[in-house]
């Protein structure tokens, strides 16, 4: 019989309320926010329903869409070259309903951003329609290379339509004798032409816009003064019954913002006690970015910043930020705010779109692609010269961040292109055949993908995973059945490295408030069963390739021969090449983890609740699966189990220990009872009776099971999990107190907003877990903490947002595994958290055939993609990895050779110059690693870290 755990609910209300607490009612506010006189978009092509020509086939419409590149706002669209029997007026319209105005009346301008992306010249038609099918065309000639907006005055439109009732807009071309390929980009009203002045666009700007001078409201029995020095004081009374919640609210409205890149903060605490802090930060659309900032504590501020280019958010519509206590609090507070701005950081961004082209410019281009590349690097260049001082102009800072985007996009366009041209090359059989990093993202469409063409190499220790990605690219024919399939290794002493090959599913993802890579089908899940797959014409369908040295292979060079087969064509085939060092890795990992695993919902998934046999096997799979990750299988959060039975799961974590790779897990979860985020009853009074009936049920649950585990033998691998998130309070301070009286030899372990290690209420608290950016950002508390004898762990969940690390889908794919390598190395927490690995509840089915596959990866109140989720649910109750907990474990591998080169330096082998060699392999370069937000994602670099580690390690063994 398998003991059915509950699902986590309080850590998804948790999830939600980070997300959405307060949306309505800072909406409400932002009402009595005035917005600068700004453009009004209708319309957002990265999101809004299109509709084309549905009463022909697709192949004869003449038109087709493409997916959003880097997250950027607009939508590609690709005319056909007009044939007999296709659509005379390929056309693109918005979907009736889908407009944000209907009634034009008051506005002056109708304005489309467009931007002709190819090499031939056309005439775009912008039809404009009303309700009782009335309409009007206007005519605009587009060269080659055309960027810039199509204007049209309503005052025109008037005479041949109702402004008041207007249905639709479609784009649309008269037979075009070429392809073309445009991209539409914004759709607005306005009361100004071009030719009229919104604002200087030659006035001077700084890098900062102090939000601290702007109009503020203050919320609640919130109270604002104001500094000589410019800084902030912000006072909230202890809450009562009825109060409001007391936050600040910043006017954001000016045109200066547009161009601004980031929000940057200091909070520092005057009061005893500090609540935890949120940045709400809206545009004028109804778009508003949330996060939590932290706590601050006496003597510990809180400093930070995040990147808002990129974001989805309309910087040019900015209307309001808003400062929030995240909960009511228990206590008068005061807080100084030394920091609340704007920033212009045009070095960031000119990196980040550098780094795209960089991929570019290193391939083996043509001429015609190289003088291309080229154009774009002077572009940039030329772009970046008057914005990199500490003043410059208005209009020339946002002509910067234009060519930004569209240099980053052209970058990636060419790229594929580029893939695809070189590729065909290679094979010379109709359809191209390149590899790709594990740590690349490879996409069906869209933007290109850094591809090798020729032989396939890896290097890697005994006992370790290493994986590579075999891309197939159609030509102009589709391709049916491709697979991918790797010969048999050559062998030393009888033993050689093990190869899997399957499909990577890609999930169709939304956009979201955070930059990303792409926004579309999405590369996501390595479907194990799955060997084969088609690939229409032009489309580049990647396969996992897993390679696995088990224990005891001996060092040297092993090689296999790859096969690309399919049905209809002559196979391709390609040299890999393993080489395998003289050094073996350790089972599991090197740090303890703790991740919960949603079992109710898994099993529940697959109509399991009243299978118990089948529930068992479940479970065991998932068990079993994540030990193959590097990841222990735990529960986090287990309040209001029917009973107190835990037979089952300490079976598992038996059969772990025995294995040798079980560190850590969670034997139980203090909850604060009464615990709402959105009611008083949060602050329940320490004397409350509940308080002590949660203090009893723990003690008595201890009682029955400490002496199980005693009996185990896996007691001192057991914590005590608790208040997850959660402000720390007298409560708090009452259950952690007695649960540490009672059994003083499990350590006590917590996510708690703490701004200091001397609050009463971390007394008892033996593992502090801080994000992992707070962790970066504020090595004075997390070192104040382990002064005081205790450990600090980290966590990653949905916030700070991208580029901070986190778990979720569209980050590229190199962090999971730098943030569990190299940044684990260079940071040094002592263990790490994950709030959960299978949060599989916006999905009704599994995973289906891919490469696109059925999957909804949305999660967290549908406001971020895939947290939460590191395996997905495969067809025949077969669990499926996703490319994230791939790139996770190689991580934990590469944390691994740190960590037996350390030991090994540390134990004096090798010589003295091999010693200082070794030194210097495990000091984590600037290169690769600068901040948690601040970090390369070039594989190259990064593998090349990994070998010198690795030649350092071997070198210390001879």
């Amino acid at each position: 019989m398998v003991d059915l755990f509950l699902v986590p609910l309080q850590t998804t209300i948790i999830r939600i309320i980070a997300i959405m607490k307060n949306t309505l009612y800072l909406f409400l506010l932002s009402l009595s926010l005035s917005a600068f006189a700004a453009p009004v978009r209708i319309f957002d092509f990265s999101t809004g329903e299109t509709a084309v020509n549905e009463s022909l086939p697709p192949a004869k419409r003449g038109v087709e869409t493409g997916s959003v590149v880097d997250g950027i706002d607009g939508l590609p669209l690709k005319f056909h070259a007009y044939t007999t029997g296709n659509a005379q007026w390929p056309y693109l319209s918005t979907k009736p309903g889908m407009l944000g105005i209907s009634d034009w009346r008051k506005y002056r301008i109708l304005r489309c951003g467009v931007r002709n992306t190819g090499s031939v010249a056309c005439n775009l038609k912008i039809t404009v329609r009303d309700t009782g099918n009335k309409y009007a065309v206007t005519t605009f000639p587009l060269k080659a290379g055309f960027s810039g907006n199509c204007e049209i005055q309503t005052a025109s439109l008037a005479k041949q339509l109702d402004l008041a009732k207007i249905r639709s807009v479609d784009f649309a071309l008269s037979k075009p004798e070429k392809p073309v390929n445009l991209l539409l980009t914004t759709l607005e009203l306005d009361n100004m032409g071009k030719t009229e002045k919104r604002a200087d666009g030659k006035r001077i700007l700084g890098r900062v816009f102090d939000l601290r001078k702007a109009s503020i409201q203050t919320t609640g029995k919130g109270e604002l003064k104001r500094l000589e020095d410019g800084s902030l004081v912000f006072r909230s009374p202890r809450y009562r019954k009825g109060d409001r919640g007391c936050h600040l609210i910043f006017s954001a409205t000016s045109p200066d913002i547009s161009v601004m890149t980031h929000i940057s903060y200091e909070v520092e605490l005057l009061s005893p006690y500090g609540n935890y802090f949120g940045l709400s930060i809206a545009d004028a659309n109804g778009k508003s970015m949330w996060q939590g900032i932290g706590t601050p504590g006496k003597n510990f501020p809180i400093r930070g910043s995040q990147q808002l280019y990129n974001s989805g958010l309309a910087l040019d519509q900015m209307k309001s930020v808003t400062l929030l206590e995240n909960s009511p609090s228990a206590n008068d507070q005061a807080s100084r705010i030394r920091k609340l701005q704007f920033e212009f950081r045009p070095e960031v961004i000119r990196e980040q779109t550098q780094s795209r082209l960089d991929i570019l410019k290193r391939q083996s281009l043509n001429t015609a692609e190289r003088k291309h590349a080229e154009a774009l690097q002077k572009q940039l260049d030329n772009a970046y010269a008057p914005v990199r001082g500490d003043t410059f102009r208005y209009n020339d800072a946002a002509r910067f961040l234009a060519d930004a985007r569209n240099i980053r996009q052209e970058a990636l366009a060419q790229l594929r292109e580029y893939n695809r041209r070189a590729a065909l090359a290679a094979t010379g059989l109709g359809y191209g055949v390149g590899t790709a990093d594990s740590m690349t993202s490879v996409f069906l469409t869209g933007p290109g993908s850094e591809l090798n063409f020729g032989k396939a190499k890896l290097e890697m220790a005994s006992n370790e995973y290493e994986s590579f990605q075999t891309v197939i690219i159609a030509g102009k024919k589709p391709l049916k059945n491709i697979k991918v399939e790797i010969g048999p290794f050559s062998t030393i002493d009888g033993k050689a490295p093990q190869a899997e090959c399957a499909v990577v599913g890609h999930s169709k993802t939304q956009p979201m408030l955070y930059p990303r890579e792409h926004t579309g089908f999405y590369p996501e899940f390595i479907l194990e069963k799955q060997k084969t797959a088609d690939a229409a014409p032009g489309e580049s369908v990647p396969f996992w390739v897993r390679i696995h040295t088990p224990k005891g292979t001996p060092p040297g060079h092993y090689t296999a021969q790859a096969t690309v087969s399919g049905d209809g064509i002559s196979p391709f085939r390609f040299p890999v090449e393993i080489e395998v060092f003289n050094f073996t890795l350790p089972d599991g990992a090197v740090l303890p983890t703790s991740f919960s695993f949603d079992i109710k919902t898994m099993t529940n998934f697959y109509g399991l609740a009243k299978d118990h046999e089948a529930s068992d096997a479940l479970i065991k799979q998932m068990v079993d699966l994540a030990a193959k990750y590097k990841i222990t299988y735990d529960q986090m959060y287990w309040w209001g189990l029917p009973g107190m039975k835990r037979d089952n799961f300490f079976h598992h974590l038996k059969r772990l220990d025995d294995a040798g790779i079980l560190k850590s897990f969670a034997l139980t979860y203090l909850n604060q009872p009464g615990k709402n985020y959105s009611s008083d009853r949060w602050l329940i009074d320490p004397a409350d009776p509940e308080v002590d009936r949660v203090i009893d049920y723990n003690l008595k649950f201890l009682a029955l099971h400490v002496p199980k585990l005693k009996e185990l033998g896996i007691l001192d691998k057991a914590y005590i999990y608790g208040f997850d998130e959660g402000t720390p309070n007298a409560v708090t301070e009452k259950i952690c107190g007695a649960i540490k009286k009672a059994y003083p030899e499990i350590p006590i372990m917590t996510t708690m907003r703490y701004g200091d290690p001397s609050l009463p209420a971390a007394k008892a608290v033996d593992i502090w877990v801080p994000i992992a950016p707070r962790f970066a950002a504020r090595p004075d508390l997390t070192g104040a903490f382990r002064k005081s004898g205790r450990k600090v762990w980290w966590y990653l969940c949905d916030f700070p947002r991208p580029p901070e690390p986190t778990f979720m889908l569209e980050v590229p794919a190199a962090v999971p595994r730098l943030f569990m390598g190299m940044m684990t190395e260079k940071y040094r927490p002592n263990g790490f958290l994950y709030w959960a690995a299978t949060y599989w509840r916006n999905n009704k089915v599994p995973i289906g055939k891919g490469p696109y596959t059925n999957w909804n990866p949305t999660t967290c109140a549908q406001a971020d993609t895939s947290e939460g989720n590191l395996f997905a649910p495969g067809e025949n109750r077969i669990i499926l990895p996703s490319i994230r907990v791939e790139n996770y474990r190689d991580g934990v591998e590469d944390h691994w050779y740190y960590t037996l080169l350390s030991r090994a330096v540390a134990a004096g082998k090798g010589s003295p110059e091999a010693r200082s060699t070794a030194r210097e392999a495990l000091k984590i370069p600037e290169s690769v690693i600068r901040s948690t937000a601040d970090y390369s994602i070039d594989p190259r670099l990064i593998r090349a870290e990994r070998l010198k580690a690795a030649r350092a390690l071997e070198a210390l063994k001879q």
